[in-house]
């Protein structure tokens, strides 16, 4: 829970310390976020290095994202012509699943590593900004378990 708190984060940040849109202004979180993390007034220079790190972790994302759809696009074709092999297909997106835990925690120990550079104050405001962001995520973790995409058989 923890490190999906610090992607959060991480992929709602302002790109430097004037208010020119994040390169990564198109997520949905980034509007709510952004306007809470000007509250740990964050130096340019430790701003550079947040968007620094949700660029890159941005970069693997992207990366990860277009091999999944390469196996999609594979897969498919094969599973509806009753010729895939099941085998080759799950030793492959196990190979993506490894490189997506992976780059979770590149990001993460980027994020840790920021955060011990910190001052107090500012750590105690991340530490608040994550405990509102777990409230909300339980919310809609408590939601989607009332969620049921097939009708109940009877």
């Amino acid at each position: 829970m923890l490190r999906f708190i610090l992607l959060a984060l991480l992929f709602s940040l302002p790109l430097s310390a004037s208010a020119q849109a994040s390169p990564l202004a198109d997520r949905p979180i980034a509007a709510r976020a952004m306007a809470e993390l000007q509250q740990l007034n964050l130096s340019a220079v430790q701003k550079q290095q947040l968007v620094a790190i949700a660029l890159d972790a941005r970069n693997r994302q992207q990366a990860i994202s277009v091999d999944q759809q390469a196996l999609l696009d594979t897969a498919q074709p094969a599973l509806e012509s009753g010729q895939a092999d099941l085998i080759a297909l799950t030793v492959q997106q196990q190979a993506i699943t490894d490189r997506r835990i992976d780059a979770a925690r590149a990001t993460r120990d980027q994020l840790l590593a920021f955060y011990t550079d910190l001052d107090p104050t500012q750590r105690q405001q991340v530490q608040a900004w994550m405990a509102n962001a777990i409230t909300r995520i339980d919310a809609l973790r408590a939601l989607s378990e009332t969620f049921q995409p097939w009708p109940a058989l009877h």
